[in-house]
């Protein structure tokens, strides 16, 4: 096995052309475009997801212990809040590592950096290409055989939980048990997202910035011969 100089991914060494990203090894590495960092995103995305996650549960105990309609309704708007601004930096993430990838590996991913973002606000889409592009991200960064398992139980737990939520909506008074179900799924599925988020973030910057430092000394070394 050998490093690609396109992608920085293993391929091997018998073959004329990267499997991954289809570039031949002697071709001219090429441009990769806009770029972005994303580990100080990944960690403030993680960190957020995972108080999210424990948030929620915490303001269902605080409903269900302490009959304080006022307080719990502050806590339940900070909660949402934080759920909004959590799904927004979760967006940017996204967008970042997939956008990132296409220019590693050539535009060979199925799902786009622009519609990994918008396909969370297509009915009937958002059950399908959002975990697509997750995964996609995924399988690029980890070998890890904990990556799938990881993967599974962070969106059905999400998709679970987030039904549930519907359907309580709809409920005159849902039960503290439905409750308690929903924000426990949607917790496994914060902290499964947060540690996903963070493993493969750190593997594509250490990815990233390695084809960067490839590409600036190949320019470095034209300038030179040019001169």
């Amino acid at each position: 096995m050998v490093l690609c100089p396109h992608c920085e991914r293993l391929t091997t060494a018998a073959s004329d052309a990267c499997f991954r990203c289809g570039s031949g090894r002697l071709e001219p590495v090429r441009s990769l475009g806009r770029t972005y960092s994303v580990r100080k995103v990944a960690v403030y995305t993680a960190l957020l997801i995972d108080l999210v996650a424990l948030g929620g549960l915490a303001a269902v105990f605080y409903g269900t212990r302490v009959h304080d309609p006022m307080g719990l309704a502050a806590f339940e708007s900070i909660v949402v809040l934080e759920e909004v601004v959590a799904m927004g930096l979760f967006l940017n993430w996204l967008y970042r590592s997939v956008r990132n990838i296409e220019a590693l590996t050539n535009g060979q991913e199925s799902v786009s950096a622009a519609w990994s973002v918008g396909s969370w606000f297509v009915p009937g889409c958002n059950l399908i290409v959002p975990l697509r592009a997750v995964w996609q991200v995924i399988v690029e960064e980890l070998s890890s055989t904990w990556a799938f398992p990881v993967t599974v139980t962070w969106w059905t737990s999400f998709v679970s939980g987030s039904l549930l939520n519907v359907w309580m909506w709809f409920q005159i008074e849902p039960t503290p048990a439905e409750m308690v179900v929903a924000k426990a799924l949607l917790a496994i599925a914060g902290l499964t997202a947060g540690w996903l988020v963070l493993h493969t973030s750190w593997r594509q910057q250490i990815r990233l910035d390695r084809a960067l430092a490839r590409r600036a000394a190949l320019a470095h070394k034209r300038v030179r011969t040019s001169s």
